[in-house]
C-alpha cells in the first residue's frame, strides 16, 4: 500500500509536515504493519494550495457530519481512500495534529 500525504496548511510549516510524515511512516513500519499482516510506504506529496476538491470525492452513505471534525476519511467512488486533517480546528480543541493524522492514516 501506497499513502501520499500532502499539505495545503498555511500554519504548519514544510520542516515540521516533513518530520512528521517520517515519524508516521516509522510508526506504520514498525507498529501498524505487525498487527495489519501488511505495510505501507508513507510520501510527502506536492499538492497546490489552489487545488480544486477531486469530483470522484463522495461522503459516506452514513452522511456522518465531518462538521467542526478534526480529521475525516472516506473513500471516492472508484474505492481509493482519503482523508483530511483539519489543523485549524485541531488548534482549537488543542489536540496536535500529528496525533489525527496517525489516527487517519491507519483507520483511513
Amino acid at each position: 500500500m501506497r499513502i501520499a500525504i500532502g499539505n495545503i496548511s498555511n500554519s504548519i510549516q514544510k520542516d515540521e509536515f516533513s518530520a512528521t510524515v517520517r515519524a508516521i511512516a516509522k510508526q506504520v513500519k514498525e507498529d501498524f504493519a505487525p498487527l495489519w499482516g501488511m505495510t505501507a510506504s508513507l510520501r510527502h506529496a506536492t499538492i497546490s494550495k489552489n487545488a480544486k476538491p477531486d469530483p470522484e470525492l463522495k461522503t459516506n452513505d452514513d452522511s456522518q457530519s465531518v462538521q467542526n471534525a478534526v480529521g475525516y476519511h472516506s473513500q471516492n467512488h472508484k474505492g481509493v481512500p482519503y482523508g483530511f486533517v483539519f489543523a485549524d480546528i485541531a488548534k482549537k480543541v488543542d489536540e496536535p495534529w500529528p496525533i489525527t493524522l496517525s489516527h487517519e492514516v491507519r483507520t483511513g
